[in-house]
């Protein structure tokens, strides 16, 4: 039987090429006649690749920064937090001591503070400093002394911080700057009321409260006894957040020194914190400070 269909004809004529599991065939009449295998397409031409390729190169230029950043502040907020933490330390810790912050920072792990929280995951040694005397800050800052660092007696093992806080006594000279601590902290003292000073005010903690109370220029400029913000005056510093030069104006220009000030909060500074005010920058460069000296080139950010 013979189907036609409405207003059509088939005839002998009449060709169809129609395609079913791949063959080919051409439909003459009632006879199909194979005409050759269809092969389908299953690779890209090279022009096709080569934009591919493009494509993903320019993505991933693209992507890779904004990864690297995102890696960078998740780093800072680790620390931030770490920072936190020893706040809520230091804290509990003045209120069972009659204010007084503990003899070292890792104190507190003896409070139930856990170890981590004493590590800046860009510490690469860990909190060891089996490579680093420095505890991140620049190899300038060196004495010539055998260890290493002028101040390799506040590194603390395993910890990734800088402890400016301590309740340890005010007994170091920085022979590289020629600061004696407590001529430094107690400057708006005379040497002889500095030497009247009781033990207990001889730390570093009631020496950087002094600091923050009377150690910035009054006006005019040339004796101290007005007060830097509570807010504003590291006790805990960390120094592994940025790369160092030994020398120049990355040391001075660039907030690159997380901290945790005398009121414990966190936040950022340069690594001479104190010139980032211009009235105690011109009074140390006027007392012949190194520091204030070279930072006196740049233009050294406000606070």
């Amino acid at each position: 039987m013979i189907c036609h269909h409405s207003g059509a004809r088939l005839g002998a004529e009449t060709a169809l090429i129609e395609q079913s599991r791949g063959n080919a065939y051409q439909v003459t009449g009632t006879a199909p006649k194979i005409l050759g295998k269809v092969t389908p397409r299953l690779a890209f031409t090279l022009m096709e690749l080569l934009v591919v390729i493009s494509i993903i190169g320019v993505l991933a230029g693209l992507l890779f920064p904004a990864v690297g950043m995102a890696m960078s502040m998740a780093n800072d907020i680790k620390c931030d937090n770490n920072l936190s933490q020893i706040a809520k330390g230091m804290t509990i810790y003045a209120m069972s001591n009659d204010d007084l912050f503990p003899f070292n920072a890792r104190d507190l792990a003896k409070e139930g503070f856990s170890d981590k929280s004493f590590i800046c995951p860009l510490d690469s040694t860990r909190g060891t400093h089996s490579s680093d005397r420095q505890a991140g800050r620049p190899t300038s800052w060196n004495d010539g002394s055998s260890g290493g660092s002028a101040y390799t007696f506040m590194i603390e093992t395993p910890c990734s911080y800088f402890f400016e806080g301590s309740s340890d006594m005010l007994k170091f000279y920085d022979t590289t700057r020629n600061i004696n601590f407590v001529g430094f902290f107690f400057a708006n003292y005379s040497s002889a009321e500095q030497g009247m000073l009781p033990d207990e005010r001889k730390t570093w903690q009631m020496g950087k409260r002094n600091q923050q109370q009377s150690g910035r220029p009054m006006a005019g400029g040339t004796q101290l006894g007005a007060s830097f913000p509570s807010t504003g005056v590291p006790i805990l510093r960390c120094y592994h957040h940025y790369s160092w030069k030994a020398t120049g104006s990355e040391n001075y220009l660039k907030r690159k020194v997380n901290n945790l000030s005398l009121a414990l909060n966190s936040f950022w500074t340069i690594p001479y914190w104190e010139l980032q005010y211009p009235d105690y920058l011109q009074y140390a460069k006027n007392k012949n400070d190194s520091a204030a000296s070279e930072a006196s080139n740049f233009a050294v950010p406000p606070p």
